[in-house]
Order: C-alpha cells, then structure tokens, then sequence
C-alpha cells in the first residue's frame, strides 16, 4: 500500500463545462475550513502518507479563500499535486505561490486544463465562459512561461482538451507498473467534502458504494486508509476478480490486460516538466 492520498478541498467551479463532475453536482461552492484541512493532514502523517492530490474531481482550488494557506501549511510535509483551469492565477498570486514553492523541500505540481487548445470559440463553448475570461486565462499563461522556470522543485502539466474533448470520451492508458490488470487508482484514495472517504477517485463514487471505505469523522482516518475493505479490493485484482463497480469504471480505466491501468483522454495530452514543452502552449496560444 503506497503513501498517497487524494483530498476535494474545495467543490465548486468559476466555469461551466457541461462534462464537469461539478457541473452534475449543481456547481455549489463548499470548502474545508483550514482547521479542519489541517487536522486531516495530521492525520495523514500518522499514517506515513507522503503525496497528496488536491481537487481532482470537482472543484477549482483557487476559489478556496484559504487555499494558499493550504498549500503553504501542506508543503511543509508533503508533496502536492492539483488540479486548476487557472483562470485565476494572476500574476500577483503566481508569485506567492512561487515565493511559498522556491522555500519547500517537497514538490509542487500543478495540472492545467487547457480547455479550447488555443481556440477561444472552442474554450467559449466548452467552459461557458466569455472572451474577457480567455484573454485573462492567457495572460497568466503567458507570465507562467516567463517566470516560473527557475523554480527547481515547480512541476507543471499542461492537459489538452480539444475540440473533440467530452467528459465521456476516455480511455485507457499508460502503464506504470508491471503488475497486469492493475488500476493505479486503488492506490490513491480520496476524502470528499463531508468526509466519506473512497477507494479511488472514481467520477461519480456514490454510484459505487461498495468503494466506501468509511467517514474520516465517524470511523477515524487511519481505520477508513487501512481499511480490510481497501485490502480486499487490492487482493481481487490481484485475483483477476474484478469488481463490477471496477468494470464499469465512470474513468474507462478498466482493463484486465493492461499493466496498472490509469486514465487520459482520447484528446491530444502533453506533459510539461520543468517547463521543457512549455513552449507549445506559448505557440498555440500566440503568446
């Protein structure tokens, strides 16, 4: 069982797109206070956990107001990953957070959806969004290319999501490691707003109750993240028993013949590490 957990510190979006998980869920804003942000996180250190993986369902981070307190107390401890559109990342909190980033002994990487891939009608069309929100996305695009380079322990990924981007248009993906018919998923579980905690990140995770591993506040933290029910789903794929709530995975992630399957989508998907590519958005972006 590795050390990772992923935690929905925030739902709610500023954009609309129809294929969101926010949007299905009504689109309400909620967060974890920072008191009991914190206190989960004390919890994760009990029980070894090194990576956490911020919103990777429905919420954009920055809408938080304490967010970056969150991310300055979380970098203390542990290596992060979130996910943003990054509509709201103007230059002046680019550069907090590089001031908090640069002072960290662990690693931060941010994951950006590029909705529209450089083509303003298409990012209208997908987010809901107006053309004064585009330029505003692009320009703190623009300032991320121009200093956020020299930052060591900065990554950033940058997701396409085309034309043909849907929600549902997913697929499997790369393997990771070299045990067959393995889900990376089962490894990161998440906690959401009201503290049910789940064995993966699946899209809609109250359609598979059976992934519940229990409420972080009724059950305790460490029984929910080791919990018998965790292990039993590890050990039936160990088994080639699947579950069907994992054959029919809400990421299309399934697939019995793949080594650790995770999940992309069918759209053009770039990494961008210490900003090596970063030079292909800046392209498409006429920036």
């Amino acid at each position: 069982m590795n050390n990772i957990l992923a935690i929905d510190t925030v739902s709610g979006c500023n954009y609309s797109c129809y294929f969101c998980e926010a949007e299905m869920r009504g689109n309400k804003l909620q967060y974890y206070t920072l008191e009991k942000f914190k206190e989960i996180l004390d919890e994760a250190k009990k029980c070894d956990i090194s990576y956490l993986v911020l919103t990777p369902l429905a919420g954009e981070v920055a809408l938080d107001p304490t967010w970056m307190e969150k991310i300055e107390y979380t970098l203390q401890d542990f290596h992060i990953t979130f996910f943003t559109n990054f509509s709201l990342f103007t230059p002046d909190i680019q550069d907090e957070l590089f001031k908090i980033t640069k002072v960290s002994n662990n690693v931060l990487t941010i994951k950006i959806s590029d909705y529209g891939s450089g083509d303003m009608d298409v990012y209208k069309k997908q987010t809901g969004q107006t053309e004064m929100m585009w330029n505003k996305y692009r320009k703190n695009l623009e300032y991320l290319n121009s200093y956020g380079r020299n930052i060591s322990n900065l990554r950033i990924e940058i997701h396409d999501r085309g034309e043909n981007y849907e929600y549902s248009d997913i697929t499997r993906v790369i393997p990771n490691f070299n045990i067959p018919g393995f889900c990376y998923m089962l490894f990161c579980p998440i906690i959401l707003m009201n503290g049910d905690m789940f064995a993966c990140q699946c899209g809609n995770p109250y359609e598979y109750d059976n992934l519940k591993l229990g409420n972080i506040y009724e059950d305790g933290f460490e029984a929910c993240y080791f919990s018998p029910k965790r292990y039993k789903l590890l050990e039936m794929f160990r088994n080639k028993d699947y579950p069907p709530e994992c054959q029919h995975c809400t990421h299309d992630a399934f697939d019995e013949n793949i080594n650790c399957v995770g999940w992309t989508f069918r759209t053009r998907y770039s990494t961008v590490n210490n900003f090596k590519t970063l030079m292909e958005i800046k392209k498409r972006h006429n920036l």
